[in-house]
């Protein structure tokens, strides 16, 4: 093994050490069951180190990662893309709120490229400004397709509204108005302030042999040299909240939807645990509390809750999507009653082993499969802990009925709260068409889903009794050789 590497500690086969010559971290889990392998690097900056007037700038430099080095670039046949593609590889990568993750999945004997790669553009990126005009007009059109989606408008609604001034209050894809004023110039300086060794884990899960490895990353990332310090962005303090805030997203859809959200703790807070189990013993199934008051009830097509686990506090959210006729406060008030029951009278052990025990199963997941692992291992680095991952069963496992009651009193609470609603309005109308010219063939005015389609009337479904007319609740519709059925119920 050679000399220029640190070990650091070891948690469930995972390896951790650091590489002396310029600080870049390795996490490490050799595991032989299948000829295949993870190389991930996952830099430490996220949507949530983005300075006002910058938001979206983390998420366009992930696109722009792709584009070419000097030494490998599409133009010379032998881009990052082709490279890994050729040799069996799939490769992607994610921009969150505390990190910006790129992965590959490769067969084990072609990690020393994937290596190779990865170190090539962690310095050595062009950015060139012909793919930053390019690659812009993509990351605009991601963000129009967020625009339209009506659960993601009340998402971004809600944290806009449960923050003042962290930058989680932004989606990572960025404000319109920034993505348009973003140069190519502060790309650059941004990717030079972050993407360095020392602010990167190397996360490596698979079939390699940890000696042999630590030699390929000693000959392959020597290459780069310890980078200048640089001041780290100053920690941004969100305002205390005193009370209940609201948001409202109205969009011309079907779907209605509550969100109720409440100020959550730091992801490496123990209470995280114990407001994981309360998720669970909420909505996770057909016997959880709020499935049975709003689903069984026919209340809510849908309920869910989640935890954001973040660097910095999140919010532990819980959506649920409307069924026609009932009222939005309605819904947010059975939420909060399941709220105040569990503040006021805990949890019973039979809801609080099944929790426990769903959480668990879902945790074994966690560890199906190369990429998987990497993934976990990347997440909870970014957090600060990287053991977080490891010990995830164990510290589920700890959280006791008294627990999940004292995190309820403690954030599920109306001044930590921020309920959106989401409204369905109709449709404008389609104004008539203008007339055409003589000659010319202007476009028809058509109603959605009408292009190419034949209404076809269908009296009764095969089978129903005579006389039971359906028609009001079911179309079928005829196109290009195809029938659609849509039954509203």
């Amino acid at each position: 093994m050679t000399k220029h590497f640190r070990f650091v500690g070891e948690n469930h086969g995972i390896r951790e050490y650091r590489f002396l010559p310029n600080g870049l971290h390795l996490l490490l889990c050799e595991d032989h069951s299948a000829p295949v392998a993870s190389v991930m690097i996952a830099y430490q900056v996220g949507s949530g180190d983005e300075p006002e007037g910058r938001t979206g700038i983390s998420h366009m430099l992930e696109h722009m990662m792709f584009k070419g080095t000097r030494k490998y670039h599409r133009d010379s046949g032998n881009s990052l893309p082709m490279m890994l593609g050729q040799a069996g590889g799939v490769i992607n990568a994610t921009t969150g709120m505390d990190a910006t993750h790129f992965f590959a999945v490769i067969p084990s004997e072609r990690i020393p490229l994937a290596l190779e790669l990865e170190a090539d553009r962690m310095r050595g990126a062009l950015l060139e400004v012909r793919d930053f005009e390019t690659e812009r007009d993509v990351v605009m059109n991601e963000f129009e397709m967020l625009e339209n989606s009506p659960v993601m408008a009340l998402e971004k609604k809600v944290w806009e509204t449960a923050y003042e001034k962290h930058p989680y209050r932004h989606h990572t894809i960025g404000l319109r108005a920034d993505l348009k004023a973003l140069s190519a110039g502060a790309l650059k300086d941004y990717y030079l302030r972050y993407y360095r060794p020392d602010n990167a884990w190397l996360i490596v899960t698979g079939d390699f042999r940890t000696d042999s490895l630590l030699r390929e990353i000693d000959r392959i990332f020597s290459k780069i040299p310890k980078c200048p310090a640089v001041s780290q962005r100053e920690p941004v303090k969100e305002p205390a909240q005193k009370a209940t805030r609201h948001a409202k997203v109205e969009r011309p859809d079907q779907g209605e939807a509550v969100l109720v959200a409440s100020k959550s703790p730091e992801g490496l807070s123990p209470d995280i645990y114990a407001l994981e189990v309360l998720s669970q013993i909420l909505t996770g199934g057909k016997t959880a509390r709020l499935y049975r008051e709003l689903v069984d009830r026919q209340l809510a097509a849908e309920v869910s809750s989640s935890v954001s686990t973040y660097r910095d506090p999140g919010l532990f959210g819980t959506w649920a999507f409307l069924l026609p006729g009932i009222r939005h406060e309605q819904i947010e008030k059975k939420i909060l009653e399941a709220y105040r029951d569990i503040r006021e009278r805990g949890v019973s052990p039979q809801e609080l082993d099944s929790a426990k025990r769903r959480l668990s199963v879902h945790s074994l997941y966690a560890w199906d499969g190369v990429q998987s692992i990497a993934d976990g291992l990347g997440e909870a680095a970014s957090l600060g802990d990287w053991n977080a991952f490891p010990d995830y069963r164990k510290n589920i496992e700890r959280v006791g009925a008294e627990d999940v009651r004292r995190v309820a009193a403690k954030y599920l609470v109306p001044d930590l709260t921020t309920v959106g609603y989401l409204f369905s309005k109709p449709a404008a109308e389609s104004k008539p068409s203008a007339k055409k010219e003589e000659g010319t063939a202007a476009p028809q005015a058509r109603e959605e889903g009408q292009t190419g389609v034949k209404p076809v009337l269908l009296e009764r479904l095969p089978g129903a009794a005579t006389g039971t007319r359906i028609s009001d609740q079911v179309r079928v519709r005829e196109f290009d050789g195809m029938k659609l059925m849509t039954l509203r119920r």
